[in-house]
């Protein structure tokens, strides 16, 4: 590396500046002080010598995915999405295959055989393995520690993600009757009037429900931060929102003991936890199976995606069942949640309407 000394300066210290390489194209310099020229040319050999060795260790990749993770995704996303969606991933799949190869070595041979050996994984797992890669190494070529990204022409294909339960209109009309003689029917009740997600479920107040208009508030929800639940704002700002529900169902409201502020109470909290209702629900369904034979097993998820069906059904378009669901993405709703099978087809497409 060329380096320059520019002389004495009127405080008696030495300057001398040296080139430290390119960043974005373009030369940087950086000035070392000292008694002596000697002095300051150490401390410039002294810094080199440094950065080149973090330089190489951030070239590794666990170093660089580390990095990657603070820098460009903690910052910007909720924390239980960094955790969750992000660095368990980040720690469980890639630094253990990648370990501490360096960026510039990994080739798509390397990407292709991670893959490959993961392919009993779901679709979406992969998918998302698969954005986050190729992320990792977008911005490593960003900060010169990676000259090409591997990640191109990669053939990802896993276990395609089971499609989820959802009840007819006969089923829903009666899981609707029976939770509203079951000790733990409240939370599915609630449910299947208004489709919304658990942790919004848990956040809900009293003070959210409008019953003389007949409609439900969401504008907290509870979530799980390293163990502590909290109440706090929604997912996302598409998820404040209010959904219309029956006079019939606020009027049933209206007769529910409320024992706080929450509309589900909690005990060591004013609401109640994720594991709470994941056990009652656990407890309801299993009732539900012995007094209703043939009845489905299905998950809490599966509620909401079966309100978000019955919906459909009913005629309602994709547009509002997404505002109702709290999705930012039309895309989730018609491809996630909106179920349609060939009578509901032929019924929009008014196909068995007696002609005039």
């Amino acid at each position: 590396m060329a380096k320059r000394q520019k002389g004495l300066r009127k405080d008696g210290l030495v300057e001398y500046k040296a080139n430290l390489g390119k960043l974005n194209g373009k030369i940087k310099w950086k000035s070392f002080y000292g008694k002596s020229l000697r002095e300051a040319k150490d401390k410039a050999a002294e810094y080199i010598e440094k950065s080149k060795s973090e330089t190489e260790n951030q070239a590794k990749f666990n170093a660089w995915a580390v990095k990657w993770l603070e820098l460009y995704k903690k910052p910007y996303v909720e924390l239980n999405t960094y955790l969750y969606t992000y660095k368990a991933k980040v720690e469980k799949y890639l630094i253990p295959f990648f370990r501490e190869a360096e960026l510039n070595s990994i080739k798509p041979e390397d990407i292709q055989k991670f893959f490959n050996i993961y392919s009993d994984k779901s679709q979406s797992l992969l998918s998302d393995l698969k954005i986050t890669l190729n992320n990792i190494f977008e911005k490593a070529i960003d900060n010169e520690l990676c000259v090409k990204n591997p990640m191109r022409n990669i053939i990802v294909k896993g276990k395609e993600t089971k499609e989820r339960t959802f009840l007819s209109s006969e089923q829903f009309d009666s899981l609707m009757e029976y939770a509203k003689t079951h000790k733990f029917g409240l939370p599915v009740l609630i449910y299947l009037n208004t489709g919304i997600r658990r942790n919004e479920l848990l956040g809900l107040r009293w003070s959210d429900v409008n019953f003389e208009e007949s409609h439900i508030s969401v504008k907290q929800a509870v979530k799980r931060e390293k163990g502590n639940p909290h109440a706090g704002e929604p997912k996302t700002k598409s998820s404040v929102r209010i959904i219309p529900v029956s006079k019939e169902f606020t009027e049933y409201l209206n007769t529910v003991e409320r024992k706080g502020n929450y509309v589900i109470p909690g005990g060591k909290h004013e609401f109640m936890t994720h594991g709470y209702i994941d056990r009652v629900f656990k407890k309801f369904i299993t009732d539900v199976q012995n007094d209703m034979k043939d009845f489905p097993k299905i998950t809490i998820h599966e509620l909401r995606h079966s309100y978000a069906t019955m919906l459909r059904n009913s005629g309602i378009d994709v547009y509002t069942i997404q505002k109702v669901l709290g999705h930012s993405d039309i895309k989730v709703t018609s491809d996630t949640y909106v179920h349609n099978d060939v009578a509901t087809l032929r019924k929009h497409m008014k196909f068995d309407e007696p002609e005039e």
